[in-house]
C-alpha cells in the first residue's frame, strides 16, 4: 500500500479530531509529518489523574489501518499504571490482537483514557524493570497477554543474583493453565539488555523444582559463554494439590482431579513459551530445548508435538519408553485413564515416527548412562523408522544425577549452538 493512502487517512483523521475536539484529547502536530504524530490527553476529572497531562506518540507503517499504529507514551510524565511500563510501552489489546481497521486515532485515545480512567492504583507492572531492560524499542514486539481483561505477563522477581556476565533470577507468575503460582528461573547475559539472544529451555527430572538445575549444574558459566538465555520452568504445579507434586511429566491430565492442575504440556510449550518470549530479548528463530530424566522426555516430546517451535533438542538420561515401565505407566494411567490409545499422545516413541516437521542440521544428541541404555532401543528403533538422525551415546560408570548433567552439559550447549548456526 502507497503511503498516499494512508496519508488521505490521517488527514481526515486528524481533520476531525481539530475540527471536532474530543475533551482530554488534543492534536500536537501540523501534520507535516504523517509517520509521526504526537497527541496530548489529559486525565479525567474525579479520577486518579484528573488534570494530569501526558503525551503520546503514534507511529505509522505503510499498511495503516490494516496494520495497528505503534503507540507509546512520551515525554518525562509517564502515567504510573499496572498496564504502562515506565518506557512509555502500553499493554492495551486494541494496540496489538484486537486491533481493527474500523479504529482509529481518537478511538485509541479514547480507550486510553478509559484505562487511566478505570485505575484504582497508581503503579508501575511488577515485571516493569525487567522488561524495561529487555524488551525492544517497538512495544509491536512485544508478545502481550491478555486474560479475562486483564494483563498476564506480569512476572514478579524473586531473586536476581550476579553470575559471571549477566545474572541469574527466578521469577514467580500466577499461571491460568494450572491454576497456580509457578516459578522458572532465567539465566540473563548482560548482552540481552541491547540484543537478542538464542534461548535455550532445560526441563528437570521428577522431584526437581527450578531451584535444583540453577543450583547444582553450573549452567551459569556455559550460559555466558555461550551467550544464550537459558529458563527452566519449575515442571509440576505447587501448592494446588500435593499428590502431583514431583511428578515432572510433561502431558495434559485428562482424569479428575488431577486435570484442573496438571496441565504441563500446555503451560511448558504455551504459556511459559510465550512468558519468556515477551518479556526477554530472546532470538525467536534460535530456541533449544533440553531436558533430563522425566525432562528429557518432556523435551522430546515437545519438539515433536510442535514441529518448528524448537531449532534444537537434546536430551540427558532421558526417559524413552513411559509405556514400558512402571513408574510411566503408573503416571498414565492417574492422568490419562486406562485407555492405552491416549497415552500415545505422550509416547515420544510413537510421536517421532509420524514426526513431519524440519530436521536438525546434526543428528539429535543423547547422552544416556548404561543402566538406562537399552531402554532406548525402541525409540531408536522409531528413529530408524522415520528416518530421523539421532545420535546415542553410552555414558559408562555414570549415575544419574547432577555430576552426570555438569560433565556432559557443555556438549550440549555445543551441539544447540551449531543447530542455531545452520
Amino acid at each position: 500500500m502507497s503511503f498516499d493512502l494512508v496519508r488521505k487517512r490521517l488527514t481526515k483523521e486528524l481533520k476531525l479530531l481539530t475540527e471536532n475536539p474530543t475533551p482530554g484529547i488534543r492534536v500536537v502536530d501540523d501534520g507535516s509529518d504523517m509517520r509521526k504524530i504526537r497527541i496530548d490527553i489529559e486525565g479525567a476529572p474525579g479520577t486518579l489523574y484528573d488534570g494530569e497531562k501526558f503525551q503520546l506518540l503514534f507511529k505509522f507503517s505503510d499498511q495503516y489501518p490494516f496494520d495497528s499504529p505503534q503507540v507509546t507514551f512520551i515525554g518525562s510524565n509517564i502515567p504510573l499504571h499496572p498496564h504502562i511500563y515506565s518506557n512509555g510501552h502500553i499493554c492495551l489489546s486494541i494496540l496489538t490482537d484486537d486491533w481493527s481497521p474500523a479504529l482509529s486515532i481518537n478511538a485509541v485515545c479514547l480507550s486510553i483514557l478509559s484505562m487511566l480512567s478505570s485505575c484504582k492504583d497508581k503503579s508501575r507492572p511488577p515485571d516493569n524493570d525487567w522488561y524495561v531492560r529487555t524488551a525492544s524499542n517497538d512495544p509491536k514486539k512485544t508478545r502481550w497477554w491478555y486474560h479475562d481483561d486483564a494483563m498476564t505477563s506480569e512476572l514478579i522477581l524473586e531473586q536476581s543474583i550476579k553470575s559471571f556476565d549477566g545474572y541469574q533470577c527466578v521469577f514467580s507468575h500466577d499461571s491460568f493453565t494450572v491454576d497456580c503460582q509457578m516459578k522458572f528461573g532465567i539465566y540473563l547475559p548482560n548482552r540481552a539488555d541491547h540484543e537478542s539472544l538464542p534461548l535455550l529451555i532445560f526441563l528437570s527430572n521428577s522431584e526437581c523444582n527450578e531451584q535444583s538445575f540453577i543450583l547444582k549444574s553450573g549452567v551459569q558459566c556455559l550460559a555466558s559463554k555461550y551467550g544464550f538465555i537459558v529458563a527452566n520452568p519449575d515442571t509440576t504445579p505447587r501448592g494446588c494439590n500435593s499428590e502431583n507434586e514431583g511428578e515432572g511429566f510433561c502431558i495434559d491430565a485428562t482424569e479428575s482431579p488431577w486435570d484442573k492442575n496438571y496441565q504441563m504440556f500446555s503451560y511448558i510449550n504455551d504459556e511459559f513459551y510465550d512468558l519468556v518470549l515477551s518479556h526477554f530479548n530472546v532470538d525467536i528463530d534460535r530456541i533449544g530445548i533440553l531436558g533430563h530424566g522425566v525432562g528429557g522426555h518432556g523435551a522430546l516430546i515437545s519438539y515433536f508435538k510442535r514441529p518448528g517451535q524448537y531449532k534444537s533438542i537434546s536430551a540427558l538420561a532421558p526417559l524413552c519408553n513411559p509405556t514400558k515401565c512402571q513408574n510411566g505407566r503408573q503416571t498414565f494411567v492417574k492422568f490419562l485413564g486406562e485407555n492405552e490409545t491416549l497415552w500415545k499422545d505422550y509416547d515420544v516413541c510413537e510421536l517421532v515416527q509420524t514426526y513431519q516437521g524440519p530436521m536438525p542440521h546434526s543428528p539429535l544428541l543423547i547422552d544416556q548412562i548404561s543402566d538406562n541404555y537399552s531402554s532406548t532401543n525402541e525409540f531408536i528403533h522409531g528413529c530408524t523408522i522415520a528416518t530421523f538422525p539421532v545420535r546415542l551415546r553410552e555414558q559408562t560408570d555414570y549415575d544419574d544425577n547432577y555430576y552426570f548433567i555438569m560433565t556432559f552439559l557443555d556438549d550440549h550447549f555445543k551441539y544447540h549452538q551449531n543447530e542455531f548456526e545452520h
